[in-house]
């Protein structure tokens, strides 16, 4: 589903995949929706907004999060060695853990998906509130449930064995819009609700093509929106943003984390 109200001038002829493919920025995210077998989750849900770190966020998380010891793991996926393992071609790992979707990988890029497409309106920053909340395809689980011998039912982004911890919702995603003060120039993804901690939009300096842009009218047929006190230019470039086919991609700056179970989590977190 994409939000009505506003056009969106750009080709339809890309998906989220060949999107991020031309985009020289995108290849580790592209190996890790691989590995986790996200992909074909993307192509089924036709309607996807898909929020792409960069490999530069990627590396630079991974450094900053990685364990020390050999045998420990953050987020259930990222061991010592960093992404090395992962950005391997070798699929050895998947075959010894018998877990050829790698679920506690899948479960954190989950984070980074919805599914449904958001409209260029979402990331501009208007006179009422600029911070919104956001449904993501994860859904937290305390541990990975049993494979079954044939796929359960339903939607391949809900998990298996039950709903989750949060009853069959998503976990949420607070976005402050570009050009409001906790947004800044570009917008932020993942915010608290002061709108601060979030990763930045994307500059869109990687794409191969020119046009590193998705330009969008964002007020329907050049009128100024309803409630803005000055006369906004119609043409307005995201340049770290493209609508596609199946929905949107966002290049990001920098990489979401879920947050932690709630046995886990101190109060300040709770409070985001």
């Amino acid at each position: 589903m994409v939000r009505p109200g506003l056009i969106v001038l750009a080709s339809f002829s890309e998906t989220i995949v060949s999107t991020l493919s031309k985009s020289d920025q995108h290849t580790t995210f592209i190996r890790l929706l691989q590995r986790s077998k996200c992909i074909p989750l993307l192509a089924h849900i036709n309607t996807s907004t898909v929020f792409a770190p960069t490999d530069k966020a990627w590396a630079e998380w991974a450094e900053t999060h990685r364990p020390e010891k050999e045998g420990e793991l953050v987020n259930g996926w990222l061991a010592h060695t960093g992404l090395e393992t992962w950005l391997d071609t070798d699929v050895k790992m998947e075959t010894e853990a018998f877990d050829n979707q790698n679920w506690a990988l899948r479960q954190h890029l989950l984070y980074h998906m919805l599914n449904y497409t958001l409209s260029p309106e979402d990331f501009v920053a208007g006179n009422g509130t600029n911070i919104t909340t956001e449904t993501t395809l994860l859904f937290p689980m305390a541990e990975e449930p049993e494979h079954t011998p044939t796929p359960p039912p339903g939607p391949p982004w809900l998990p298996r064995g039950g709903e989750g911890m949060l009853s069959g919702h998503g976990q949420r995603l607070r976005i402050a819009r570009g050009g409001s003060e906790a947004g800044g120039e570009t917008g932020s993804i993942g915010v608290d609700w002061r709108g601060r901690e979030g990763v930045t939009i994307w500059d869109g300096s990687g794409w191969k093509e020119d046009g590193n842009s998705s330009l969008i009218d964002v007020w329907s047929k050049g009128k100024k929106r309803k409630g803005d006190k000055e006369e906004k230019d119609p043409e307005v470039i995201v340049k770290g943003m493209r609508w596609v086919r199946n929905g949107l991609v966002i290049g990001v700056d920098g990489v979401l984390e879920p947050p932690p179970s709630i046995g886990k989590s101190s109060l300040p977190f709770l409070l985001r």
